[in-house]
């Protein structure tokens, strides 16, 4: 892996000038971002905007045409999820990604190279903390659509995450899965994890992020804090078209 002039301690994620096409199609553009060490950073943008992709690109699903990506101060750009996750890097997906046909235990222990002793006594405690211990012998695909994002949530904790990427977590939740997200994610923030947040929620968006990047048609339109970027006429005119 070749080594990159280290990261501001401060700042522990930087994509510098990435592309991806596909075809015809340029999903991302010539895009930037940083994220600080221990912050809420959002990104969001209309459909279609690049987002997802620039969340493939930093963790390994797909390979950037330009650009780098520095993580802890290496260069990742190009490189397998399987090795971005080991470097400390944890994601959910718009659709969840469970195992259906193992229960939630299952789901929780498989993903860690713990005993399986500690690596059961740890998923219990996480299930328990936020009132699921009755799922646990439950198979994935009985759970609600909530049910499962909250699952796939406390996966995350069950490896040593630093960095971690939501990619619309809160679609399709209904209220109480919602606070419960908000919980874990907060919990998060305490261990001192660092979290790069994608979603439509903007109400939440505006309330969780320091910082947010604005994409359209794949490139940086904005960056700001909440009240920055809500006052952006870039913005207005990517959502609204005015």
């Amino acid at each position: 892996m070749s080594r990159v002039a280290p990261l501001a301690t401060d700042i522990i994620l930087q994509a510098q000038n990435v592309s991806k096409r596909f075809g015809g199609i340029q999903a991302v553009d010539n895009a930037s971002l940083q994220v600080g060490r221990g912050k809420i950073t959002g990104v969001i943008g209309p459909n279609g905007s690049g987002k997802s992709t620039m969340f493939n690109l930093i963790t390994g699903l797909e390979k950037p045409d330009s650009g780098q990506i520095i993580y802890k101060g290496k260069n990742i750009a190009g490189k397998p999820s399987h090795i971005v996750n080991r470097m400390g890097m944890g994601r959910t997906f718009q659709l969840t990604r469970l195992f259906g046909t193992m229960t939630v235990l299952e789901n929780m222990t498989v993903v860690t190279k713990e005993n399986f002793g500690g690596a059961e006594a740890l998923a219990r405690e996480l299930l328990a903390n936020l009132g699921l211990s009755r799922l646990s012998n439950e198979y994935a695909s009985n759970l609600s659509y909530g049910q499962q994002k909250l699952v796939e949530f406390l996966r995350l904790s069950m490896i040593e995450s630093d960095l971690i990427l939501l990619d619309e977590p809160f679609a399709g939740v209904n209220p109480v899965m919602e606070k419960k997200l908000l919980e874990q994610i907060d919990a998060w923030i305490i261990e001192g994890k660092t979290i790069l947040l994608t979603d439509h929620e903007m109400a939440i968006m505006m309330e969780l992020c320091e910082s947010i990047f604005v994409f359209d048609y794949g490139s940086v339109i904005a960056h700001g804090t909440p009240a920055e970027v809500r006052e952006d006429r870039r913005v207005m005119e990517a959502y609204f078209g005015s």
